[in-house]
Protein backbone atom coordinates (compact mmCIF):
# COMPACT_ATOMS: atom_id res chain seq x y z
CA UNK A 1 0.00 0.00 0.00
CA UNK A 2 1.57 3.13 -0.80
CA UNK A 3 1.56 6.48 1.33
CA UNK A 4 -1.71 8.45 0.52
CA UNK A 5 0.30 11.80 0.44
CA UNK A 6 3.77 11.27 -0.62
CA UNK A 7 2.88 10.63 -4.30
CA UNK A 8 0.82 14.36 -4.29
CA UNK A 9 1.86 17.45 -5.63
CA UNK A 10 1.27 19.68 -2.52
CA UNK A 11 3.30 16.85 -0.27
CA UNK A 12 6.43 17.47 -2.62
CA UNK A 13 5.77 21.35 -2.13
CA UNK A 14 5.13 21.47 1.37
CA UNK A 15 8.07 19.48 1.96
CA UNK A 16 10.93 20.69 -0.57
CA UNK A 17 13.43 22.58 1.32
CA UNK A 18 14.22 26.63 1.22
CA UNK A 19 16.81 27.04 -1.58
CA UNK A 20 20.25 27.86 -0.29
CA UNK A 21 20.77 25.83 2.71
CA UNK A 22 24.15 25.10 3.46
CA UNK A 23 24.53 21.90 2.57
CA UNK A 24 26.35 21.17 5.95
CA UNK A 25 23.74 22.17 8.00
CA UNK A 26 21.16 20.53 6.20
CA UNK A 27 18.10 22.00 4.30
CA UNK A 28 15.69 23.72 5.83
CA UNK A 29 11.39 22.77 5.17
CA UNK A 30 9.42 25.71 4.11
CA UNK A 31 7.37 24.42 7.07
CA UNK A 32 10.20 25.99 9.92
CA UNK A 33 9.60 29.51 8.56
CA UNK A 34 6.28 30.07 10.04
CA UNK A 35 4.82 30.26 13.76
CA UNK A 36 4.88 27.42 16.00
CA UNK A 37 0.98 27.01 15.52
CA UNK A 38 1.69 27.36 11.90
CA UNK A 39 4.43 24.71 11.97
CA UNK A 40 3.33 22.09 13.48
CA UNK A 41 -0.10 22.18 11.03
CA UNK A 42 2.41 21.22 8.42
CA UNK A 43 4.46 19.18 10.02
CA UNK A 44 1.61 17.11 10.59
CA UNK A 45 0.51 16.88 7.27
CA UNK A 46 4.15 15.91 6.15
CA UNK A 47 3.42 12.73 8.76
CA UNK A 48 -0.49 12.44 7.42
CA UNK A 49 -0.50 8.85 5.83
CA UNK A 50 3.12 7.97 6.09
CA UNK A 51 3.48 3.94 7.32
CA UNK A 52 7.12 4.75 8.72
CA UNK A 53 5.31 6.91 11.42
CA UNK A 54 3.42 3.88 12.46
CA UNK A 55 -0.02 2.24 11.10
CA UNK A 56 -2.59 -0.29 12.12
CA UNK A 57 -2.53 -3.59 10.78
CA UNK A 58 -5.93 -4.85 9.44
CA UNK A 59 -6.93 -8.39 8.53
CA UNK A 60 -9.68 -9.91 6.16
CA UNK A 61 -11.85 -13.12 7.45
CA UNK A 62 -10.99 -16.07 4.84
CA UNK A 63 -8.17 -15.55 2.97
CA UNK A 64 -6.23 -14.00 5.77
CA UNK A 65 -4.61 -11.27 3.94
CA UNK A 66 -3.25 -8.13 5.62
CA UNK A 67 -2.74 -4.94 4.54
CA UNK A 68 -1.25 -1.58 7.04
CA UNK A 69 -3.55 1.29 7.07
CA UNK A 70 -1.21 4.22 7.94
CA UNK A 71 -2.63 7.24 10.50
CA UNK A 72 -3.71 10.48 9.65
CA UNK A 73 -2.83 14.16 10.82
CA UNK A 74 -6.69 14.99 11.63
CA UNK A 75 -5.78 18.66 11.48
CA UNK A 76 -8.56 21.88 9.80
CA UNK A 77 -6.14 23.59 8.36
CA UNK A 78 -5.40 22.03 4.62
CA UNK A 79 -5.01 18.56 4.61
CA UNK A 80 -7.07 17.11 1.30
CA UNK A 81 -7.50 13.85 3.18
CA UNK A 82 -8.03 14.43 6.50
CA UNK A 83 -10.21 17.80 5.52
CA UNK A 84 -12.08 15.27 3.31
CA UNK A 85 -12.79 12.68 5.73
CA UNK A 86 -14.10 15.63 8.27
CA UNK A 87 -16.43 17.03 5.55
CA UNK A 88 -18.12 13.63 4.86
CA UNK A 89 -18.21 12.99 8.55
CA UNK A 90 -19.86 16.74 8.94
CA UNK A 91 -22.37 16.44 6.10
CA UNK A 92 -23.84 12.66 7.44
CA UNK A 93 -23.40 13.83 11.29
CA UNK A 94 -25.78 16.91 10.12
CA UNK A 95 -28.55 15.15 8.01
CA UNK A 96 -28.45 12.20 10.05
CA UNK A 97 -28.54 13.88 13.76
CA UNK A 98 -29.62 17.27 13.16
CA UNK A 99 -31.90 18.59 10.33
CA UNK A 100 -35.07 17.36 10.46
CA UNK A 101 -36.77 16.60 6.77
CA UNK A 102 -37.81 20.17 5.98
CA UNK A 103 -36.96 22.55 3.13
CA UNK A 104 -33.69 24.64 3.88
CA UNK A 105 -31.77 27.28 2.52
CA UNK A 106 -28.32 28.16 2.13
CA UNK A 107 -27.58 31.81 3.16
CA UNK A 108 -23.61 33.26 2.13
CA UNK A 109 -22.22 36.74 3.92
CA UNK A 110 -19.17 37.99 1.99
CA UNK A 111 -17.41 40.85 3.90
CA UNK A 112 -14.88 43.64 2.30
CA UNK A 113 -11.10 42.81 2.15
CA UNK A 114 -10.26 44.89 5.29
CA UNK A 115 -12.98 43.28 7.90
CA UNK A 116 -11.93 39.51 6.39
CA UNK A 117 -8.25 40.24 7.53
CA UNK A 118 -9.49 41.54 11.03
CA UNK A 119 -11.95 38.66 11.08
CA UNK A 120 -9.17 36.06 10.51
CA UNK A 121 -7.24 37.40 13.17
CA UNK A 122 -9.98 37.56 16.01
CA UNK A 123 -12.20 34.87 16.46
CA UNK A 124 -14.17 37.17 18.62
CA UNK A 125 -14.57 39.67 16.09
CA UNK A 126 -15.91 36.61 13.74
CA UNK A 127 -18.01 35.23 16.08
CA UNK A 128 -20.06 39.00 16.71
CA UNK A 129 -20.07 39.48 12.89
CA UNK A 130 -21.33 36.00 12.30
CA UNK A 131 -24.30 36.68 15.25
CA UNK A 132 -25.47 39.58 13.72
CA UNK A 133 -25.94 37.81 10.49
CA UNK A 134 -27.85 35.01 11.97
CA UNK A 135 -29.67 37.52 13.84
CA UNK A 136 -30.49 39.46 10.42
CA UNK A 137 -31.28 35.93 7.84
CA UNK A 138 -33.22 34.75 11.59
CA UNK A 139 -35.88 38.20 12.00
CA UNK A 140 -36.56 37.88 8.32
CA UNK A 141 -37.58 34.50 8.49
CA UNK A 142 -40.24 35.48 11.67
CA UNK A 143 -41.59 39.01 9.71
CA UNK A 144 -42.25 36.61 6.87
CA UNK A 145 -43.75 34.23 9.03
CA UNK A 146 -45.96 37.08 10.78
CA UNK A 147 -46.78 38.54 7.08
CA UNK A 148 -48.26 34.85 5.97
CA UNK A 149 -50.86 35.37 9.27
CA UNK A 150 -48.75 32.73 11.96
CA UNK A 151 -48.45 33.95 15.56
CA UNK A 152 -46.77 32.25 18.49
CA UNK A 153 -43.48 31.42 19.48
CA UNK A 154 -41.93 31.83 16.45
CA UNK A 155 -38.72 29.92 15.90
CA UNK A 156 -35.37 29.64 13.54
CA UNK A 157 -32.97 27.21 13.40
CA UNK A 158 -29.31 26.56 11.31
CA UNK A 159 -26.21 26.23 11.25
CA UNK A 160 -22.77 27.68 9.79
CA UNK A 161 -19.60 26.77 8.19
CA UNK A 162 -17.03 29.23 8.52
CA UNK A 163 -14.88 28.90 5.94
CA UNK A 164 -11.10 30.97 4.97
CA UNK A 165 -10.57 30.98 1.38
CA UNK A 166 -10.87 31.45 -1.84
CA UNK A 167 -11.15 29.53 -5.32
CA UNK A 168 -7.56 31.22 -5.53
CA UNK A 169 -6.56 30.18 -1.68
CA UNK A 170 -6.59 33.67 -0.69
CA UNK A 171 -7.56 34.69 2.94
CA UNK A 172 -10.78 34.85 2.58
CA UNK A 173 -13.36 34.57 5.79
CA UNK A 174 -16.89 33.98 5.12
CA UNK A 175 -19.93 32.55 6.22
CA UNK A 176 -22.05 29.62 4.65
CA UNK A 177 -25.27 29.45 6.53
CA UNK A 178 -28.21 26.88 6.26
CA UNK A 179 -30.95 27.79 7.88
CA UNK A 180 -34.72 26.25 7.89
CA UNK A 181 -36.34 27.21 5.08
CA UNK A 182 -39.27 28.31 7.32
CA UNK A 183 -40.18 28.46 11.19
CA UNK A 184 -41.10 26.35 14.61
CA UNK A 185 -44.01 27.48 16.11
CA UNK A 186 -44.19 26.19 19.91
CA UNK A 187 -47.07 26.76 22.01
CA UNK A 188 -46.44 24.93 25.60
CA UNK A 189 -46.83 21.25 25.28
CA UNK A 190 -47.30 20.70 21.60
CA UNK A 191 -45.38 19.01 19.41
CA UNK A 192 -43.70 21.75 17.29
CA UNK A 193 -44.94 22.64 13.68
CA UNK A 194 -42.76 23.66 10.97
CA UNK A 195 -44.16 26.40 8.79
CA UNK A 196 -42.93 26.73 5.89
CA UNK A 197 -42.48 30.92 4.32
CA UNK A 198 -42.27 31.99 0.44
CA UNK A 199 -39.10 32.07 -0.58
CA UNK A 200 -36.76 35.58 -0.69
CA UNK A 201 -36.89 37.64 -3.45
CA UNK A 202 -33.76 39.86 -4.55
CA UNK A 203 -35.42 42.63 -2.64
CA UNK A 204 -35.87 40.42 0.18
CA UNK A 205 -32.12 40.25 0.09
CA UNK A 206 -31.37 43.72 0.03
CA UNK A 207 -33.37 44.62 2.87
CA UNK A 208 -31.76 41.84 4.93
CA UNK A 209 -28.05 43.07 3.53
CA UNK A 210 -29.04 46.56 4.63
CA UNK A 211 -29.89 45.23 7.98
CA UNK A 212 -26.50 43.27 8.77
CA UNK A 213 -24.69 46.47 7.24
CA UNK A 214 -26.43 48.89 9.76
CA UNK A 215 -25.90 46.66 12.37
CA UNK A 216 -22.18 45.53 11.61
CA UNK A 217 -21.71 49.32 11.05
CA UNK A 218 -22.75 49.98 14.95
CA UNK A 219 -20.31 47.20 15.96
CA UNK A 220 -17.48 48.84 13.67
CA UNK A 221 -18.63 52.27 14.39
CA UNK A 222 -14.52 53.50 12.98
CA UNK A 223 -14.63 51.19 9.74
CA UNK A 224 -16.44 52.27 6.46
CA UNK A 225 -18.47 49.13 5.95
CA UNK A 226 -19.43 50.12 2.51
CA UNK A 227 -19.22 46.82 0.64
CA UNK A 228 -21.26 44.31 3.18
CA UNK A 229 -23.16 42.24 1.63
CA UNK A 230 -25.45 39.01 2.17
CA UNK A 231 -24.54 36.94 -0.73
CA UNK A 232 -27.59 35.54 -3.50
CA UNK A 233 -26.63 32.70 -3.36
CA UNK A 234 -30.05 31.01 -1.89
CA UNK A 235 -29.33 27.48 -2.84
CA UNK A 236 -32.73 25.54 -1.64
CA UNK A 237 -33.28 21.86 -1.09
CA UNK A 238 -36.30 20.42 -0.43
CA UNK A 239 -37.46 18.48 2.23
CA UNK A 240 -38.08 15.27 1.02
CA UNK A 241 -34.03 15.25 -0.83
CA UNK A 242 -32.01 14.19 1.86
CA UNK A 243 -29.25 13.59 -0.81
CA UNK A 244 -29.01 17.07 -1.90
CA UNK A 245 -29.43 17.70 1.35
CA UNK A 246 -26.07 16.13 2.41
CA UNK A 247 -24.28 17.07 -1.00
CA UNK A 248 -25.13 20.78 0.24
CA UNK A 249 -23.56 20.14 3.79
CA UNK A 250 -19.96 18.45 2.17
CA UNK A 251 -19.79 21.65 -0.48
CA UNK A 252 -19.72 24.10 2.46
CA UNK A 253 -17.39 22.02 4.56
CA UNK A 254 -15.25 21.32 1.63
CA UNK A 255 -11.23 21.50 2.06
CA UNK A 256 -9.74 24.43 0.57
CA UNK A 257 -7.91 22.90 -1.91
CA UNK A 258 -7.50 19.67 -3.80
CA UNK A 259 -4.23 17.79 -5.39
CA UNK A 260 -6.26 17.82 -8.68
CA UNK A 261 -6.18 21.46 -9.06
CA UNK A 262 -1.88 22.09 -8.09
CA UNK A 263 0.85 21.69 -10.78
CA UNK A 264 4.20 22.49 -10.22
CA UNK A 265 5.50 24.77 -13.39
CA UNK A 266 8.86 23.79 -15.03
CA UNK A 267 10.40 27.09 -13.34
CA UNK A 268 9.41 26.20 -10.11
CA UNK A 269 6.17 28.27 -9.54
CA UNK A 270 3.00 26.56 -8.18
CA UNK A 271 -0.07 26.98 -10.16
CA UNK A 272 -3.49 26.61 -8.75
CA UNK A 273 -6.37 25.74 -11.72
CA UNK A 274 -9.44 27.95 -10.26
CA UNK A 275 -12.89 26.41 -9.78
CA UNK A 276 -14.12 28.56 -12.15
CA UNK A 277 -12.85 31.13 -14.75
CA UNK A 278 -12.46 34.69 -13.43
CA UNK A 279 -14.49 37.41 -15.85
CA UNK A 280 -10.97 38.25 -17.74
CA UNK A 281 -10.54 34.75 -18.52
CA UNK A 282 -8.06 33.65 -16.12
CA UNK A 283 -8.54 29.87 -15.38
CA UNK A 284 -4.94 29.47 -13.29
CA UNK A 285 -3.03 31.63 -10.55
CA UNK A 286 0.93 30.71 -10.04
CA UNK A 287 2.94 31.50 -7.11
CA UNK A 288 6.84 31.16 -5.95
CA UNK A 289 6.78 28.06 -3.23
CA UNK A 290 7.08 30.63 -0.67
CA UNK A 291 4.02 32.41 -1.56
CA UNK A 292 2.13 29.57 -1.80
CA UNK A 293 3.66 29.07 1.69
CA UNK A 294 2.12 31.69 2.70
CA UNK A 295 -1.32 31.14 1.86
CA UNK A 296 -1.71 27.72 3.43
CA UNK A 297 -0.23 29.15 6.72
CA UNK A 298 -3.20 31.54 6.49
CA UNK A 299 -5.81 29.33 6.36
CA UNK A 300 -4.39 27.65 8.98
CA UNK A 301 -7.23 28.45 11.77
CA UNK A 302 -6.83 29.58 15.30
CA UNK A 303 -6.87 27.42 17.90
CA UNK A 304 -10.09 26.78 20.14
CA UNK A 305 -12.48 28.50 17.49
CA UNK A 306 -14.96 26.36 15.96
CA UNK A 307 -15.72 26.11 12.55
CA UNK A 308 -18.77 24.65 12.66
CA UNK A 309 -21.74 26.84 14.48
CA UNK A 310 -25.17 26.05 15.29
CA UNK A 311 -28.07 28.89 15.63
CA UNK A 312 -31.24 28.83 16.82
CA UNK A 313 -33.53 25.66 17.85
CA UNK A 314 -29.82 23.98 16.87
CA UNK A 315 -28.03 25.31 19.48
CA UNK A 316 -26.51 23.87 22.94
CA UNK A 317 -28.77 25.33 24.91
CA UNK A 318 -32.11 25.11 22.92
CA UNK A 319 -34.65 23.86 25.20
CA UNK A 320 -36.68 22.52 22.06
CA UNK A 321 -34.03 20.83 20.32
CA UNK A 322 -34.91 17.45 21.35
CA UNK A 323 -38.20 18.04 19.86
CA UNK A 324 -36.90 19.48 16.60
CA UNK A 325 -33.98 16.96 15.47
CA UNK A 326 -34.53 13.62 14.17
CA UNK A 327 -35.65 11.08 17.20
CA UNK A 328 -32.38 9.50 19.04
CA UNK A 329 -29.94 12.05 18.07
CA UNK A 330 -31.16 15.18 20.64
CA UNK A 331 -27.42 15.61 21.32
CA UNK A 332 -25.59 15.07 18.29
CA UNK A 333 -25.58 19.86 17.58
CA UNK A 334 -23.21 19.40 20.92
CA UNK A 335 -20.94 18.13 18.59
CA UNK A 336 -17.80 20.39 17.97
CA UNK A 337 -15.16 19.98 15.36
CA UNK A 338 -12.99 17.72 16.49
CA UNK A 339 -16.27 15.46 17.84
CA UNK A 340 -17.65 15.67 14.45
CA UNK A 341 -13.70 14.35 13.40
CA UNK A 342 -14.45 11.29 15.41
CA UNK A 343 -11.11 12.12 17.57
CA UNK A 344 -12.65 13.28 20.60
CA UNK A 345 -13.15 10.65 23.19
CA UNK A 346 -16.60 12.47 24.74
CA UNK A 347 -18.25 12.12 21.09
CA UNK A 348 -21.79 11.67 21.34
CA UNK A 349 -22.42 7.77 20.48
CA UNK A 350 -24.47 8.44 17.52
CA UNK A 351 -21.15 10.53 15.74
CA UNK A 352 -18.79 7.09 17.00
CA UNK A 353 -21.06 4.89 14.64
CA UNK A 354 -20.42 6.88 11.90
CA UNK A 355 -17.09 4.91 10.88
CA UNK A 356 -14.37 5.74 8.17
CA UNK A 357 -15.63 2.88 5.97
CA UNK A 358 -19.11 4.00 6.06
CA UNK A 359 -18.20 7.77 4.92
CA UNK A 360 -16.32 5.90 2.28
CA UNK A 361 -19.34 3.91 0.90
CA UNK A 362 -21.45 7.23 1.76
CA UNK A 363 -19.37 9.45 -0.99
CA UNK A 364 -17.62 6.78 -2.96
CA UNK A 365 -20.21 4.35 -3.41
CA UNK A 366 -17.01 1.65 -2.32
CA UNK A 367 -17.22 -0.96 0.55
CA UNK A 368 -13.46 -0.51 1.53
CA UNK A 369 -14.19 -3.06 4.41
CA UNK A 370 -14.80 -6.17 2.14
CA UNK A 371 -11.85 -7.90 0.92
CA UNK A 372 -11.72 -7.77 -2.99
CA UNK A 373 -10.73 -11.56 -2.85
CA UNK A 374 -12.94 -13.04 -0.56
CA UNK A 375 -16.23 -10.30 0.33
CA UNK A 376 -15.18 -10.87 3.82
CA UNK A 377 -15.45 -7.92 6.05
CA UNK A 378 -11.42 -6.49 7.59
CA UNK A 379 -10.92 -6.56 11.50
CA UNK A 380 -8.09 -4.74 13.06
CA UNK A 381 -5.05 -7.03 14.20
CA UNK A 382 -2.72 -4.77 16.07
CA UNK A 383 -1.67 -0.81 16.23
CA UNK A 384 2.11 -1.10 15.16
CA UNK A 385 3.83 1.86 16.98
CA UNK A 386 7.54 0.85 17.38
CA UNK A 387 10.07 1.55 15.53
CA UNK A 388 11.53 -2.00 15.01
CA UNK A 389 8.38 -3.61 14.50
CA UNK A 390 7.43 -1.13 11.94
CA UNK A 391 10.35 -1.53 9.77
CA UNK A 392 10.06 -5.85 10.22
CA UNK A 393 6.55 -5.44 8.99
CA UNK A 394 7.16 -2.61 6.14
CA UNK A 395 10.33 -4.56 4.98
CA UNK A 396 8.30 -8.39 4.75
CA UNK A 397 5.76 -6.47 2.83
CA UNK A 398 7.93 -4.53 0.18
CA UNK A 399 6.49 -1.32 1.08
CA UNK A 400 9.46 2.10 1.99
CA UNK A 401 10.21 1.93 5.70
CA UNK A 402 11.76 5.62 5.84
CA UNK A 403 9.72 8.57 6.21
CA UNK A 404 11.06 12.01 4.54
CA UNK A 405 13.02 13.99 7.01
CA UNK A 406 11.98 17.09 8.67
CA UNK A 407 15.24 18.67 9.17
CA UNK A 408 15.60 21.43 12.16
CA UNK A 409 15.45 25.07 11.71
CA UNK A 410 18.12 27.45 10.95
CA UNK A 411 17.90 30.20 13.27
CA UNK A 412 17.09 33.79 11.14
CA UNK A 413 20.27 35.54 9.04
CA UNK A 414 20.10 38.25 11.98
CA UNK A 415 21.17 35.74 14.42
CA UNK A 416 24.16 34.42 12.81
CA UNK A 417 27.73 35.69 13.23
CA UNK A 418 30.10 34.85 10.48
CA UNK A 419 33.46 36.17 11.29
CA UNK A 420 36.44 36.64 8.20
CA UNK A 421 39.33 36.21 10.94
CA UNK A 422 40.04 34.90 14.82
CA UNK A 423 37.14 36.49 17.13
CA UNK A 424 40.41 36.77 19.13
CA UNK A 425 41.80 39.69 16.68
CA UNK A 426 39.43 42.11 18.15
CA UNK A 427 40.04 41.33 21.56
CA UNK A 428 41.48 44.79 23.30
Amino acid sequence: MRSRTRGLALFRIVAQPVPGAPDDRGCRPRVHTFDERVSAEMEAYLRCGILAHGFVNVRFGVCCETRPVAFSCKKRGFCPSCMGRRMSKTAAHLVENVFPDVKVRQWVLTVPHELRFRMARSPELCSAVLRISVRCVGNWYRRRAGKCGLRGNLKTGGMTVIQRFGSALALNVHFHTVMMDGVYRVDGARAPRFVRVPAPSDRDVVAVSVDVHKRVTELLADWDSEGDEVGRDNTAIKADDREGREHLLRYIARPPLSDERLSQMEEGRVAVRLKKAWRDGTTHVAFTPEEFMEKLAALVPRPRANLVRYHGVFAPAAGDRRRIVPKGASSGARATDEEADGCCPGAHPSLRKQRWAELMKRVFKVDVLECPRCQNRMTIVATVLKADAIMKILSHRGLETTAPMIHPARPPPTQEVFWDSDPGDWAA
